[in-house]
């Protein structure tokens, strides 16, 4: 076991050890962890470790909102005991570690919610360990290594480098008084190493994020610091200053829309509405004759409050254009910027470039982000994906974005965890590379390009390499013609590192190069514009089968046609490749998702290609055994069979131990109501028994599975109809679920490339908090719900080319799947 976790363990014994007394005792525990053990059956169907990860869900139930303690006591300490035992068993299991954090931060939450203070860890150390020196050996002591926090999860706020500092009492006469949640999050002290030093500010958490500020404390920026910034602030604590924060945003309150609550509506979720925040009511009743206030006029109170929601309005629209568009704050700061807002209105004053960034979005990231989660509340089937990325700073991050049933994605976090062959693909690296250091040969070749009418230029190669090869290959083929014309020219002297021979008219060198980078091209095209058809929002799991069947049709044409001339070992190396991936990917995917959600496409439920789901490889074979002889299982019955395992499987996931025979039927509906309400009121045999008979009827294609899809409509759509019908409830149930998965994380993918977009060279001293208040901003505010994506072969044309596919040239992709499903293989 790693030291850190072992020292996580010995501080949750003694957190929860030191629960506070309003938390009870009871006389008979529902933990009972002192008799722990994992359920033999979901042992055998998900593992031993997956089992154990399995039954902590049972013993503690949902930890939707955090994970909750609901007693104390021996019983509960002994989960201490249950982690020590199974981490010891299987060392790195992930899920078996975010155990003791989970438990951990729920526990530290209760003692500080309680006010009390968080135990010490003792340190026991060993005397043993330590070696005798030897003082005739003048050799330079070796530096130890620094060793970096492993969790942003502290066990203790006591930092020994600074000295706790009297509060002092507040003389100020007027002004805001202090929010008591500052004495919280914020320690007035010295430094350990200069105690006489001036008087400064730590974060509660510095161990974690080793921040501090001057004194007397800013209110703004410490809030700032415990919404947004500091890893290791307390949850209770970051919600109340995040929530401080929203009650300052100048955009008012945010709100869901009941259309937006309705998670099966067949309509595009609105956005959310956001409730302007109410103008302050002028002062403008007379005071009494004997009063010694003076009143205010009428139309003095008036151009206050007028100016004041001006100011208001206008901040709001500033903060949304700089956080929209990607413009540096520093540029409302130059003359020109004021002089163009004076000319348009001059009663609106703009503000400074740092309040903008210290105060207006913050808090506006903050509002957004109470408004997130109280949407997501609302919502069930969401999917959560997560990437990782750089900035120039150098710091590392990774992105966690959960995408609802509709495809609407939100940024939830972005947290701060800080040789080749001369071939045809090296010498178009070769060249593209020089294409793009040279401004005076791209000049000419752009001239040429224009003069010869090719639509689109060169395409470089960027670090994520990938499908991004066959791109610059085949943007380097269709600008062969421009290329010769300028090397050909001897007047413009253009020397591409020695390549030239390689695009002289009719030479053996320019005609084998045509010829390699004919095969790449060929040869990398249908993965390339199957990552880029994948790459929608709404790609379901059933899409990536069907790009997987578009890319086998083609690769067969390719081997069998064999139009490029490949030797028999590439073809050979072609096929293993492909099946392997494909095997990899489709046979081998975890509880098969997506051939299952291909067959409940009811487009695609009596398709030929379930005779061999990959047409690359050899057609399977499989027997039955009966009464001591052997059969051949139909495809029919192979699909419905492999389809019902994968079903099976998802029914037993969507129950757990809901039903495990100690609470009431009653209870466990009420229970099973919150996990799954399509299934409430079903037991997990009769859900089962439901399930394989609507299979049946739904490969029959009889009522209530013979129902036409509308027009506009997707597939989820059309489960969300047909469930509605008794005879469908549970198979509905499971299809709504899969459909609404979302399979790839391109949601991430897109949140790095903003990163970088906005942390360019002028902005390298950006902080990542910055950037995630600056996202989640303008993803909120540009989210588009009627925009759609919709990729064929035909935003691909001129990767098509008359070389590589015969019979679906220039095709869709769902008329390459269509050839694939009905070949004769």
């Amino acid at each position: 076991m790693q030291p850190n976790l072992k020292d996580r363990l010995a501080e949750l014994r003694q957190y929860l050890k030191a629960l506070p007394s309003n938390i009870p005792i009871p006389k008979e525990s529902t933990y009972n962890f002192s008799n722990f053990s994992p359920d033999l059956d979901w042992t055998a169907e998900i593992g031993e470790a997956a089992a154990v990860n399995r039954e902590l869900e049972v013993q503690f139930g949902s930890r939707a909102g955090g994970l909750k303690i609901v007693e104390r006591g021996p019983e509960t300490e002994a989960v201490v005991d249950v982690l020590e035992t199974w981490i010891k068993k299987y060392p790195g299991d992930i899920l078996l570690e975010k155990w003791t954090y989970d438990i951990l931060e729920a526990a530290r939450g209760l003692i500080l919610a309680a006010g009390n203070t968080l135990p010490v860890l003792d340190v026991e150390v060993d005397s043993t360990k330590h070696k005798p020196v030897n003082v005739n050996n003048h050799q330079p002591e070796k530096r130890k290594k620094v060793q970096k926090l492993d969790t942003h999860i502290l066990s203790t706020f006591d930092d020994d480098r600074y000295l706790t500092a009297d509060e002092g009492e507040d003389a100020r006469k007027g002004g805001a008084k202090m929010h008591p949640l500052l004495r919280k999050i914020s320690k007035p002290c010295h430094l350990a190493s200069d105690p006489t030093a001036t008087k400064i500010v730590r974060c509660i958490a510095s161990h974690g994020c080793n921040v501090t500020w001057a004194w007397p404390r800013a209110r703004q920026r410490i809030m700032k610091h415990a919404a947004h910034e500091c890893p290791s602030m307390a949850k209770e604590w970051r919600k109340e200053a995040r929530e401080y924060m929203a009650s300052q945003a100048t955009g008012g309150k945010a709100k869901v829309t009941e259309a937006a609550l309705d998670s099966d509506s067949n309509e595009n979720v609105l956005p959310l509405e956001v409730t302007e925040r109410p103008m302050k009511k002028a002062r403008m009743e007379f005071q009494a004759a004997s009063s010694s206030k003076q009143v205010v006029p009428f139309n003095k109170a008036y151009v206050t409050e007028g100016t004041k929601q001006l100011k208001m309005n206008g901040d709001h629209a500033l903060m949304l254009f700089v956080t929209c568009t990607g413009v540096p704050p520093d540029i409302i700061d130059s003359k020109e910027f004021r002089a163009l807002c004076t000319t348009l209105n001059a009663n609106y004053k703009t503000p400074c470039a740092s309040t903008l960034s210290e105060r207006l979005i913050p808090n506006e990231c903050a509002r957004i982000t109470i408004a997130m989660v109280n949407y997501l509340k609302t919502q069930r089937d969401l999917t959560i994906t997560f990437d990782g990325g750089k900035v120039r700073k150098p710091k590392s991050f990774y992105t966690v974005h959960v995408t609802t049933a509709e495809w609407r994605t939100f940024l939830f976090e972005l947290d701060d965890a800080s040789m080749l062959s001369h071939t045809a693909h090296y010498i178009g690296e070769k060249v593209l590379s020089f294409m793009d250091k040279s401004g005076y040969a791209m000049e000419h070749f752009n001239y040429q390009r224009n003069v010869l009418k090719i639509g689109r230029g060169l395409e470089k190669i960027s670090k994520t390499r990938f499908a991004n090869i066959h791109w610059s290959a085949a943007s380097l083929q269709r600008g062969l013609p421009a290329m010769r014309a300028i090397v050909s020219d001897s007047k413009l002297g253009i020397d591409i590192k020695g390549l030239n021979h390689f695009f002289e008219e009719n030479t053996t060198d320019s005609l084998m190069f045509q010829v390699d980078l004919a095969k790449l091209v060929a040869v990398t095209g249908p993965y390339a514009k199957a990552i880029q058809c994948l790459e929608s929002a709404q790609t379901t799991c059933a899409d990536v089968y069907l790009y997987w069947l578009a890319i086998v049709a083609q690769m067969e044409q390719l081997i069998q046609g064999n139009t490029i001339r490949l030797c028999k070992e590439t073809k050979t190396a072609i096929r293993t490749i492909t099946n392997a991936r494909f095997k990899q990917m489709i046979n081998d995917a975890p509880n098969d998702p997506y051939i299952t959600a291909f067959f409940l496409n009811p487009e695609y439920r009596a398709a030929q290609i379930y005779k061999n789901i990959n047409p690359l490889d050899l057609p399977p074979i499989q027997l039955s055994k009966s009464n001591g002889t052997y059969a051949i299982v139909s495809p029919e019955d192979a699909i419905i069979k492999r389809v019902g395992t994968s079903l099976q499987r998802m029914l037993k996931h969507e129950y757990g131990d809901v039903y495990d025979g100690v609470r009431s039927n009653q209870v466990a509906a009420k229970l099973m109501n919150e996990r799954n309400p399509r299934l409430a009121g079903l037991t997990p045999r009769e859900a089962l028994q439901s399930m394989k008979v609507e299979l049946k009827e739904y490969y029959k294609g009889t009522d209530p599975f013979n129902r036409k899809p509308r027009k506009n409509e997707n597939v989820r759509d059309w489960w969300l109809a047909v469930q509605k019908d008794e005879n469908a409830q549970v198979l509905g149930a499971l299809a709504i679920k899969l459909y609404s998965v979302v399979p790839v994380s391109m949601a991430d993918e897109r949140t790095v490339s903003t990163v970088t977009w906005l942390n360019s060279p002028t902005r390298s001293r950006q902080d990542i908090a910055t950037l995630k208040e600056t996202i989640q901003i303008r993803q909120w505010h540009r989210w588009k719900p009627d925009v759609s994506f919709s990729c064929s072969f035909g935003l691909l044309k001129d990767s098509c080319t008359s070389n590589s596919v015969s019979g679906v040239k220039n095709g869709s992709f769902d008329q390459m799947a269509r050839y694939a499903r009905n070949h004769p293989w």
